[in-house]
């Protein structure tokens, strides 16, 4: 039909140089229509807005303006896509293969989701794999998905083709003793998902941080919200003093409980967080709740950390009864000078 039109076919159009033409097919649908049909064919399931002084979209164009019909019935063309529903079918075929989080969760059903990486693997082992497990082994802990791709908050399974040679190469690297700096705790679970099968490894977070890969610090990766970053000589330092000077922190202490939490320091603790990350795993959870899943508690009780972090003044002197605050004051006209402060 177009190389008809290209030729000059229709003699009334004159000579038609553009050969790219479109071609309407006489049907129109307004925005909310159109915006309905979409939402019907993803799947969507949340709020739709629109303008309440026009709902249906902008006025339709003065059709003296527009180029009337060619009179395309007779040729016997007929547009294959004249229905919206029909131009949709390639949108819909993708979301099928596509879900969301919690689909996804729904799929394997034995994994506790804290948090996790999804990477397609359908041939080899991600070369970033390694940055995600040095991650998660110097933050909480977390469980990475060979054979699943993420397209933005959709995911896609993929498989792997060959998954018992991946896992055995994904558990040699980790035991072997030569690509990271310490040993690593993880557990692998192989399951098929959709006739595909997707591998399932969980690292655990390691007591000797910092770890890093390949034999050199600059190898360091933490966990920012969702994605994998190289840490900061700062944090590495950080590691590198919670290691020389133990894990006091994430004791716990025989006798505390929620109640000798400050509420107002929660408060504004949680606040800070949800202004840092509000994609963070715990925002949505009750109080008591996110203190367990962040450390603050455990089975019940305050940690170290926790209590003078957030503890009430009385709870924290009655547990800690050597306690104090130092500040470092930098100040100066000219430059600055540094001197500590009497502990209070």
């Amino acid at each position: 039909m177009l190389s008809a039109l290209c030729s000059g076919a229709i003699p009334s159009l004159g000579e038609i140089r553009n050969c790219h033409i479109n071609v309407g097919t006489g049907k129109e649908l307004t925005i909310r229509e159109f915006s309905e049909l979409m939402v019907k064919a993803v799947g969507f399931d949340g709020e739709v807005a629109f303008y309440a002084t026009n709902p249906t979209g902008p006025p339709q164009a003065d059709r003296r303006e527009q180029t009337p019909p060619l009179g395309l019935g007779p040729t016997r063309w007929k547009s294959k896509t004249a229905s919206a529903n029909c131009s949709t079918g390639t949108s819909r075929a993708w979301n099928k293969k596509t879900m969301n989080r919690q689909e996804l969760f729904s799929k394997i059903h034995d994994i506790e989701w804290d948090d996790f990486e999804a990477k397609s693997a359908r041939t080899d082992v991600p070369k970033n794999f390694w940055e995600t497990v040095c991650s998660f082994a110097n933050t909480g802990g977390g469980w990475i998905l060979l054979g699943v791709a993420q397209h933005g908050k959709q995911f896609e399974i993929e498989g792997v083709d060959n998954p018992e040679k991946e896992e055995q190469d994904v558990i040699n690297t980790l035991r072997g003793g030569e690509k990271f700096s310490t040993f690593l705790a993880f557990r692998a679970e192989l399951h098929k998902i959709d006739g595909k099968h997707v591998l399932a490894f969980y690292i655990e977070s390691s007591p000797n941080k910092p770890v890093y890969f390949n034999g050199t610090l600059n190898n360091t990766f933490v966990r920012k919200g969702s994605s994998d970053q190289r840490a900061t000589d700062s944090e590495i330092a950080a590691m590198l003093h919670d290691a020389s000077f133990g894990w006091k922190s994430e004791e716990t202490i025989k006798g505390t409980s929620f109640k000798d939490i400050n509420p107002a320091s929660l408060a504004s603790y949680r606040q800070q967080i949800r202004a840092f990350d509000e994609s963070f795993l715990y925002n949505g959870e009750k109080d008591r709740e996110f203190c367990e899943k962040t450390g603050i508690m455990e089975n019940g009780l305050l940690t170290y950390g926790g209590l003078l972090m957030l503890g009430k003044r009385e709870s924290v002197r009655r547990y800690v009864s050597n306690f104090f605050i130092d500040y470092l004051v930098k100040s100066s006209s000219n430059g600055f000078a540094c001197g500590w402060t009497p502990p209070l």
